[in-house]
């Protein structure tokens, strides 16, 4: 019984990263992919893609204060052109590339503490906001 519990955590990622426990939310122009189970203190990333608008130079969005709290940033790669911290979050910001190709930026995370809690990121041109939820266990 003990191992078929095992084998069944470990397939739905309670054990690590699972391909039933990666997500993937879409909205027009944007897409995030995530691991829905993470453990707290170790890090994980989320896959940010941005399509521009035609004509853009730059890409901007926000990951808000409410989910920064309970994580930390280890790094984002491509590193933005720049970024603003403030009371509402971080705005990260990054020139679209030659022909107007998607911005794919990769931000390493690590949970801060076990708990359930929800995460938003907002393309700051158009105010589309991708929400996902993560449970973070010891």
């Amino acid at each position: 019984v003990l191992m078929a519990l095992f084998l069944v955590a470990s397939a739905v990622g309670l054990l690590g990263q699972s391909r039933f426990s990666t997500r993937e939310v879409r909205e027009d122009r944007m897409a995030l992919e995530y691991d829905k189970y993470i453990r707290a203190g170790t890090e994980t990333e989320l896959k940010v893609t941005v399509h521009p608008r035609e004509g853009a130079e730059n890409v901007a969005f926000l990951v808000p204060r409410s989910y920064l709290d309970k994580i930390e940033v280890e790094h984002a790669l491509p590193q933005p052109q720049r970024s603003e911290a403030s009371e509402d979050g971080v705005r990260f910001f990054y020139p679209v590339p030659p022909g107007g190709k998607p911005v794919e930026v990769v931000i390493t995370i690590r949970p801060r503490k076990p708990g359930r809690f929800r995460g938003l990121v907002t393309e700051l041109s158009s105010s589309r906001t991708l929400e996902f939820e993560q449970v973070a266990y010891f």
